[in-house]
């Protein structure tokens, strides 16, 4: 058996978030993660529905700042899962484990990465009752709005979009997301995009749309920022905390909602930013070299 100390204190007390901090209900919960199965990255709903905690420590009002508690158990892999009482509260915490040996302490999260697109995503996104009606109607515009040259600038994609979902709420595209999806499948720099392209770039947005629309169940427009993990996740995006934590404060608004449009630019900034790596790491090394003008060229026309 093994000793441990695991104390968990609130930060950030003074000033305008004294009150606010006192009056936080916090604790944590600490798993056993030494089992056969295969345990997901990071821990999801299915696991904490099934699986009961080996402890629940939770603050006192005699010690609201912090919570601490010793144990006495088997040597092994777990999880200390802070948590606040009220949905969607946010605090800064300290987290300290204190043991006899020396332990292994880490973030239990997942590599970011590429992974399969969730097959209902798949299926809604590339079919529906009136899909072949509807893409060959799409396609007679594009090319009526491309002209003699058949490619599309993003004003025309703007044109095109606004045609294709004129019949749905809250997809309306900016200038800037238009302009970001040209570069996003623009690998000549033309500043153009031929129908063969197009047809690739309806794919992804069509994918994002029926992501964003699962999310936004009361179609309300928006999606939570905590939703944003998930979302990304059913179209192929692996994506660490800290990370995910980083395009919540690009993208969504002060009460943590992210709109159609704000989640679509994330979406493009994220594959290209992807897409540009691996162009350059051809041997899938988790590593790639450029030089400044490169690597300026490359994430400035994105």
């Amino acid at each position: 058996m093994c000793t441990v100390i695991i104390a968990l204190m609130l930060k950030d007390t003074r000033g305008q978030q004294k009150q606010k901090a006192q009056s936080l209900s916090f604790g944590f919960y600490v798993y056993n993660l030494n089992t056969s199965k295969i345990v997901p990255k990071p821990l999801d709903t299915n696991f904490f529905e099934n699986n009961d905690p080996l402890d629940k420590v939770h603050c006192s009002e005699f010690k609201p700042r912090e919570v601490c508690k010793r144990f006495r158990i088997p040597p092994g892999k777990y999880c200390i899962v802070p948590y606040t009482s009220n949905q969607n509260e946010e605090g800064a915490f300290l987290l300290r484990v204190y043991s006899e040996k020396k332990n292994n302490l880490a973030e239990f999260d997942n590599e970011v990465g590429m992974v399969e697109i969730d097959d209902k995503i798949k299926k809604l996104a590339l079919y529906s009752k009136k899909s072949d009606d509807s893409n060959e109607k799409l396609k007679k515009y594009f090319l009526k709005v491309a002209g003699s040259d058949k490619e599309v600038d993003w004003m025309d994609l703007k044109n095109i979009l606004g045609f294709a979902m004129k019949d749905t709420v809250h997809t309306k595209f900016s200038n800037d997301v238009c302009r970001c999806l040209i570069a996003m499948m623009d690998w000549d720099r033309s500043g153009k995009l031929g129908f063969k392209e197009f047809q690739r770039l309806w794919i992804d947005i069509r994918q994002w749309q029926v992501v964003f629309k699962t999310y936004d169940k009361k179609n309300k427009g928006y999606i939570k920022g905590f939703e944003l993990r998930p979302a990304l996740s059913s179209v192929g995006y692996n994506i660490r905390t800290r990370t995910i934590n980083t395009m919540c404060h690009r993208y969504a608004n002060k009460k943590g909602y992210i709109v159609f449009d704000d989640f679509i630019m994330c979406a493009i900034r994220l594959k290209t930013t992807i897409d540009i790596f691996k162009e350059r790491d051809s041997e899938n090394k988790n590593v790639a070299s450029f030089t400044l003008e490169e690597w300026v060229e490359k994430t400035f026309y994105s």
